[in-house]
């Protein structure tokens, strides 16, 4: 089975985010009630590793299929019409991711003369988050079209071959 070294980079960076917006928003509630002073830039430390957190995890639910699905109408329907239903949607899906990833860097680009008032970190690394989390989110949603377009490429060619498999036994 092939590794895949975004998404394990990506599980990586959630990780070590989350566990740092924890230890980050602990340090603030401690300081608030055992220090005199509470640092003022635990706050907007934790605003942006919840940022990071969110659009570094959104790719991997994406490739898990881990993203909430209302499929009422669409269990109702036979199968190929779900399928082609599917296909429709990722394409959908990834112009959307597309048009994040275009934006987000237009975005990001707004940040790139401005820094955070607490910390003084550029902003761009903020804004930024939108731009890699689309290209992300647009390179799982490709593949995932790939599959759903082949598994149907690939049962055509499973019914030719039986269909030819009982015409020789006829």
């Amino acid at each position: 089975m092939k590794k895949d070294y975004i998404e394990k980079t990506l599980e990586y960076m959630v990780i070590i985010s989350f566990l740092t917006l924890i230890l980050v928003v602990f340090l603030q509630v401690f300081s608030r009630f055992f220090l005199p002073k509470a640092p003022s830039w635990t706050e907007e430390l934790s605003r942006f590793l919840f940022i990071y957190s969110i659009m570094t995890a959104a790719p991997i639910a994406l490739k898990r299929n881990e993203f909430v699905r209302v499929d009422i109408l669409l269990v109702k329907l036979n199968k190929k019409v779900q399928h082609i239903f599917e296909i429709i949607t990722y394409c959908l899906l990834n112009i959307f991711f597309l048009i994040i990833a275009y934006e987000g860097f237009t975005f990001g680009n707004l940040g790139v003369k401005q820094t955070s008032p607490a910390m003084g970190i550029p902003m761009y690394l903020s804004y930024g988050t939108v731009c890699y989390s689309g290209i992300f989110l647009l390179i799982y949603g490709l593949q995932i079209l790939k599959e759903k377009i082949t598994k149907k490429l690939d049962t055509k060619i499973d019914m030719i071959k039986l269909e030819e498999e009982s015409m020789e036994w006829n």
